[in-house]
């Protein structure tokens, strides 16, 4: 008889996964959305300690660190030797678009951590099954499609028409076809930003399609609401009520069914906030990074000769360094926001999952920005003094106190710097894209909002008027802007309540501003 054998059969292979069906082939899909004060339209179902990682925002702070670096040790861009002329050309228009570049690099190295490193994509992507994209699936492309291009052209027509922005007015004829530098064209301040969404929306526009594949191709099914194909469902529904005859009732009725779905509410209003916000980042973030190259390279001046300069020098070239260490430090807090609100996709787990609904919460946001808030604090609520540094004038006297309140200003801002780069690629205003529970956040809620509040208190010391009527008034005036801070505080956390994440968090979290007192 033969010898039994050792080894053991070798198991049958598994059959394999059969790929899920499309989540979104549902004909109704989208159109019953949750009851009550507004939409959540996405709901996590990891822990809430995986939601965020402290790591996108310092690679993305090393990133600005190291353009700052560069542009600070640079006074203007490498001549190359006459051989090397065509180079040369190539090196001084690298160095005329360096601070877009740098931005660029700063997304860049940002989304790569977010994919290569923390792979967030995995959280609302399925690689490993993929589904076949059937006509079905191409037409729901297309209708997600048309709905980008009408919230595009929507945005395109209040730009143009809406006296803040009015891109009619700008010489874009001058800039692109007789070459015009921006320093040429006066008078319109959002002069870049238009120049970068003619660049950037058909940029968008051309991406959706190959990223819309994706999302049929690839998408969980327990992933956020698609409100953009929602958005489509809907102008399709206008469509066929125009078609089917304007006054025709069943028509006319689903029409109006459509547009008041709360996910279209809800991406309407989370453009509103991308659309408001990004001009204003983009532009500062262009303009501190101009900033920062004077002043850095002031402050290198001026350390160059430390040992021959008297004490009352030596007190300037202090205040030198506060400046250049505050620009770096808002700089680090714009590039971040700006990536943070540029950046908004399913793919990396940074789409809004809700927007601010109420009047009240939008008005408490808006009105800490332009052009709202230098109305309130320009003539409403004025509490500094107009063309005078107060924390220097009144301080300079005492080289001791203008040291240490410029210590506390610096650390307040840093922290505050700080609660922005905890949020990564998800840094947002009026809006819920995932919970942020590291950095300064492990132990308040509104880290960056008491920060800001007390080094106003430091920079523009209203208590310190030689009038003491005056002192009094300017004291009350930013009392009253710290409560508007507050009150913005409040909206947010009433907004966020919603998510069961954040509630965790409060309970783990429960001091607001100041740890064990409030």
């Amino acid at each position: 008889m033969p010898e039994a054998s050792n080894l053991t059969p070798e198991p049958a292979p598994a059959p394999e996964r059969p790929p899920e069906a499309s989540p979104f082939a549902d004909p109704n899909y989208g159109r019953d959305a949750e009851e009550g004060e507004y939409v959540i339209a996405s709901k996590p179902h990891w822990p809430m300690a995986e939601t965020q990682s402290p790591l996108t925002g310092w690679v993305g702070a090393a990133v600005v660190l190291a353009g700052a670096l560069l542009l600070a040790g640079c006074h203007e861009a490498p001549r190359l030797p006459e051989s090397l002329s065509a180079l040369d050309q190539t090196v001084q228009t690298l160095w005329y678009w360096r601070h877009s570049l740098i931005i660029l690099f700063i997304f860049f190295a940002m989304f790569f951590v977010e994919t290569v490193v923390l792979k967030t994509h995995r959280r609302h992507f399925d690689f490993e099954h993929p589904r076949a994209v059937d006509q079905a699936a191409w037409r729901r492309i297309g209708l997600r499609w048309l709905a980008t291009l009408f919230c595009v052209g929507a945005a395109t027509f209040l730009y143009c028409f809406l006296g803040e922005y009015n891109f009619t007015r700008f010489d874009l004829y001058g800039v692109l076809v007789e070459g015009k530098s921006m320093d040429q064209v006066k008078g319109h301040f959002y002069g870049r930003y238009i120049l970068f969404y003619i660049v950037a929306m058909p940029t968008l526009l051309a991406a959706c399609i190959p990223y819309y594949w994706l999302v049929e191709r690839h998408a969980r099914h327990n992933g956020p609401t698609d409100e953009f194909l929602v958005l489509g469902y809907a102008l399709r529904r206008i469509a066929w009520w125009f078609n089917t005859g304007f006054f025709n009732p069943e028509a006319r009725a689903d029409a109006r069914r459509a547009l008041a779905n709360p996910h279209v509410a809800n991406l309407f209003r989370g453009l509103f906030v991308k659309f408001f916000y990004v001009p204003l980042m983009l532009l500062w973030t262009f303009n501190l990074w101009n900033d920062w190259e004077h002043v850095s390279h002031s402050f290198l001046a001026l350390s160059g000769s430390a040992n021959e300069l008297d004490a009352g020098q030596t007190l300037q070239a202090y205040f030198a360094f506060h400046h250049m260490y505050f620009t770096f430090l808002i700089l680090l807090d714009l590039s971040s926001a700006l990536a943070g609100y540029c950046i908004s996709m399913r793919l990396l787990d940074t789409h809004i999952t809700t927007a601010e609904p109420t009047l009240f919460g939008w008005t408490m946001a808006l009105a800490c920005y332009p052009p709202f808030n230098s109305t309130i604090s320009g003539i409403y609520l004025p509490y500094d003094t107009p063309n005078v540094v107060v924390w220097q004038t009144r301080l300079n006297g005492n080289p001791t106190l203008v040291v240490a309140a410029s210590v506390l200003m610096l650390g307040l801002m840093t922290i505050y710097t700080w609660g922005t780069l905890a949020f990564g690629l998800r840094f947002s205003n009026l809006t819920n894209r995932g919970l942020v529970c590291n950095g300064p956040y492990r132990y308040i809620r509104h880290p960056a909002y008491i920060c800001k509040n007390l080094a106003w208190w430091i920079e523009y010391m209203p208590f310190t008027s030689p009038n003491l009527l005056d002192a009094v008034i300017r004291s009350v005036h930013l009392l009253m802007v710290n409560l508007i801070y507050g009150l913005r505080a409040y909206t947010e956390e009433r907004h966020l309540m919603r998510e069961a994440h954040y509630r965790e968090y409060c309970r783990k979290v429960p001091w607001r501003f100041i740890p064990g007192i409030f």
